[in-house]
Order: C-alpha cells, then sequence, then structure tokens
C-alpha cells in the first residue's frame, strides 16, 4: 500500500489523485495522516479534499470560459479560411457574445 504508481506524473490536485486519496480513506480505511505521508501532502490538504468531496466534482476554480471548444475550432478555421479578417470581424460573425479580446486570446493560444 504506497504510492500509487499512475499518479507520479499527476497534479496533485487532478481527478486521479483525489480520486486515489478517497480510495486509501474509504475502502482501505487509511487515516488522514497517513495518507498525506504516503502522497507527499499536507495532514490540512486531505482533510480538505475528504470533506470537499461532496460539495464540488471539479478541481477547477474561477469563470467558466465563454466559448467551448467547438467554438474556439470555427474561430480559428475562419481565421486561416481568410487571413486578412481581423479579431473584431471574427468576433461580429462568429461570436457577439463574447469580447474581441477573448477573441484574439483563443486564437492566439491556437497557434
Amino acid at each position: 500500500m504506497g504510492f500509487p504508481s499512475s499518479l507520479d506524473c499527476c497534479k496533485k490536485t487532478s481527478m486521479e489523485f483525489r480520486h486515489a486519496i478517497y480510495r486509501l480513506y474509504d475502502e482501505e480505511h487509511v487515516s488522514e495522516r497517513k495518507i498525506a505521508q504516503m502522497l507527499g501532502l499536507s495532514p490540512s490538504t486531505v482533510h480538505y479534499w475528504i470533506t470537499r468531496r461532496g460539495k464540488s466534482a471539479t478541481t477547477k476554480s474561477g469563470r467558466p470560459r465563454v466559448t467551448d471548444a467547438n467554438m474556439d475550432q470555427n474561430l480559428y478555421e475562419a481565421s486561416r479560411k481568410d487571413p486578412f479578417l481581423s479579431a473584431v470581424d471574427l468576433q461580429k460573425e462568429w461570436t457577439p457574445s463574447c469580447s474581441v479580446d477573448t477573441v484574439r486570446n483563443r486564437l492566439n493560444k491556437k497557434d
């Protein structure tokens, strides 16, 4: 009962890592302090994830994205089809609900 080998490269807040904490705590009845030692975390972090489990099923924080992956792909393809379109033109045509800066950010991230 050691550190799960499949979690060697994961971020310590990833869902896989959290599920490992839950499994050790619920199924193998390992104490929070022992889990913290095994996984290289502080005991307060392990306690936080165990008590928060029912409240939120995601590790994400912050504001939700205005565009989804499909919209991002459409913006990218439109900019490739006509490279002389500005971000303002793309925003008016494809995403009137988001800002021009958002369109620029999505295109810059894609390149």
